[in-house]
């Protein structure tokens, strides 16, 4: 089953006296990465979903948005035993230097860390939440991934089509190609010979013409062509994650169609070499998206 790299995914779960919610977007990228996104109430918990994450997903890039609603947010709570020190010492300060006048509490606000903040709930209840808000993101963010890769298995199926067609097509030319390359050879051959009015080893040069014609043929590359495409097809049903093999392959299909290319002369079949490189570019950035 393939699968696309891009997608989006929304889940929530009940966190404290409110609703913890998280969004994931994922696009294509070489290798696995996760970043997460989250307030100060949620930063402690970045690291945890991160790690879940990167047990999920195998190919992109996944951006984590955490997000609680009003009810679920902690109110700050004053560190009482803190403030009460800080003003017993600011009134001691205020005694040695012979001060008068009460300290101010507003010259609390300037202590650091006076409020505390943070959830009411146990680590243990953030932790099931968080994994809970994110198995559902998750579930949401698959099925979107597994829709666009049917989509991409479409696109991909067509242009392969493509290109084994044109691969047939260049098969059926081959031999006529090869019979028009050995005579055009001996002609070429014959002309130069009498042109130097010299004796020629016969059996040589037919030797030689083998050779050169022999370097113009193209069956193997072809073989190879067609034995790739049914390797591409094998792969699209693979139920794991091949997008990193399927681009190999395409590269390889590539250097195939390149040597055709240098290795003939024949106008027609360059026409056809033309065309499949044009389908093999379109599938190689089809192939950029699948996981």
């Amino acid at each position: 089953m393939l699968r696309s790299m891009t997608g989006f995914g929304v889940g929530s779960a009940a966190f404290g006296r409110g609703t913890l919610t998280l969004e994931l977007r994922s696009v294509n990228s070489r290798f696995a990465e996760v970043r997460v996104r989250a307030g100060r109430d949620l930063s402690e918990h970045a690291a945890y979903l991160e790690q879940i994450a990167k047990g999920r997903i195998v190919r992109g890039r996944l951006d984590i948005t955490a997000r609680l609603d009003e009810a679920a947010q902690h109110v700050p709570e004053l560190d009482r035993r803190r403030a009460i020190s800080a003003l017993r010492e600011l009134q001691t300060l205020r005694d040695e230097l012979g001060l008068v006048g009460e300290v101010p509490l507003t010259m609390l606000t300037a202590v650091p860390e006076l409020f505390r903040t943070g959830f009411s709930v146990d680590l243990d209840s953030a932790r099931a939440a968080l994994q809970s808000a994110l198995q559902n993101a998750l579930h949401s963010l698959e099925q979107m991934r597994v829709t666009e890769g049917g989509s991409l298995h479409e696109v991909l199926i067509e242009h392969l089509e493509r290109v084994q067609l044109l691969t047939h097509e260049i098969d059926s030319l081959t031999q006529s190609y090869a019979d028009r390359n050995r005579a055009r050879l001996r002609e070429r051959a014959t002309r130069y010979i009498e042109s130097l009015s010299v004796r020629v080893d016969r059996a040589r040069l037919e030797q030689e013409l083998v050779l050169l014609a022999m370097h113009g043929d193209i069956l193997e590359e072809l073989n190879r062509l067609s034995s790739h495409c049914g390797q591409f097809v094998s792969m699209l049903e693979q139920p794991a994650a091949v997008g990193r093999k399927l681009d190999f392959l395409l590269q390889e299909m590539a250097r195939e169609v390149n040597t055709i290319g240098s290795k003939s002369t024949d106008v027609e079949i360059a026409f056809r070499v033309v065309e499949l490189k044009s389908e093999i570019d379109r599938m190689r950035e089809q192939v950029q998206n699948v996981e």
